[in-house]
């Protein structure tokens, strides 16, 4: 993927992903459809290219296309599952400190929900998890698979056998781990999965992806009718609730066409390789790390780190890497760091030699 400038060390993709010129060209070439014939650019796009991104989507996270579902967001898919579940299910499981997004459709609607904490700031216990629900008879659980503010990362393949075992509804936010995570859709016991396109899938702003398995539907039937549930007939419309009922009145095709070019360069690069290369650049930033005064969050211990890694600084750190073109994310006294499949072992010592600049130019005032 080609960047705007070979001046910015981009490290920065836990906010928000590069987008390639591919999906930016695909975006532009519908764009240039609507001067002339509308109706015909969109139609084309809806019955041709949007069945075959379900299909690329599916195959992505070992889905069934007709579990799939594109949102503008995952704030809309997460609002819609609220609103379905909630006439059945009372008492949630949120974790505190997760996305606002997340957890508040859940604390503003008419739920009982109890929260699992952080013992050290970092690591999520499965084991808390599991009390909290026998003691409060929790129904569902509505959860990040990777933590936004620190990169824990889930073992959500226990978790999903916890709820499993015990009837509870698994709702997984992945914004922060789709496409640069190995998901098994079908072989996982999660419920909903949902995330927005425009971090790790580097499918820019504007659309989101939510995955229902068929059982969660026919338990709790969508209370919303989307685009793709509804059919004309010459008595009217005729409504099917399926996955295609959560998606809103009218897509974004702009969007799900840049999604469509990133999903197709993940397939081919492998998710599984991108997750490799992805930690090592991870692992190689934290063995650097070891040799300076600043301190990683969650230790150095890398086994639920994903592909971000957090270390404590104030702002000042912050604004001497922006000055030599480094973008990372500075949140809560720390500093946020998040290599993607475009970055290089390069761009981790550029980092580690701007921090090293930076600690000598204090120790020198």
């Amino acid at each position: 993927m080609d960047r705007d400038s070979q001046e910015i060390t981009y490290l920065n993709t836990a906010a928000v992903g590069l987008v390639s010129p591919e999906s930016i060209k695909a975006a532009q070439q519908f764009q240039e459809g609507t001067k002339t014939d509308a109706i015909k650019t969109f139609g084309n796009w809806m019955e041709n290219r949007l069945p075959q991104l379900a299909d690329k989507t599916a195959t992505l996270i070992n889905a069934n296309a007709s579990q799939v579902a594109f949102l503008p967001n995952s704030s809309f898919g997460i609002s819609s599952i609220v609103q379905t579940i909630q006439p059945k299910i009372n008492h949630v499981l949120l974790f505190k400190d997760d996305y606002p997004s997340l957890n508040m459709p859940f604390e503003l609607g008419d739920f009982d929900v109890s929260y699992v904490e952080s013992e050290d700031g970092f690591s999520i216990s499965l084991e808390a998890i599991q009390s909290i629900c026998k003691e409060n008879d929790v129904e569902a659980i509505a959860i990040s698979h990777v933590q936004f503010l620190t990169g824990f990362t889930l073992d959500i393949e226990a978790l999903g056998n916890f709820c499993r075992e015990a009837g509870i509804v698994l709702i997984l936010d992945a914004t922060q781990s789709m496409g640069a995570l190995e998901i098994d859709f079908e072989n996982l016991d999660i419920d909903v999965l949902i995330s927005s396109s425009y971090k790790w899938l580097n499918g820019g702003l504007g659309s989101g992806v939510m995955a229902v398995k068929d059982a969660f539907m026919q338990k709790f039937p969508p209370r919303i009718a989307g685009f793709g549930s509804m059919e004309h007939a010459d008595d009217g419309w005729s409504y099917q609730h399926s996955a295609a009922s959560y998606q809103p009145g009218h897509l974004n095709p702009l969007g799900l066409l840049q999604l469509e070019k990133a999903v197709e360069k993940r397939l081919s690069d492998g998710v599984t390789s991108v997750q490799k290369h992805n930690q090592s650049l991870v692992k190689k930033l934290a063995s650097g790390l070891r040799n300076s005064s600043f301190k990683i969050i969650g230790g150095n211990d890398l086994n639920n780190l994903s592909t971000i890694l957090c270390f404590e600084a104030d702002e000042t750190v912050h604004d001497w890497l922006e000055k030599q073109g480094i973008s990372v994310t500075h949140r809560k006294g720390a500093i946020r760091v998040s290599p993607h499949f475009y970055n290089s072992p390069e761009d981790i010592d550029h980092l580690l030699n701007t921090l090293e600049a930076y600690e000598n130019s204090i120790t020198k005032s």
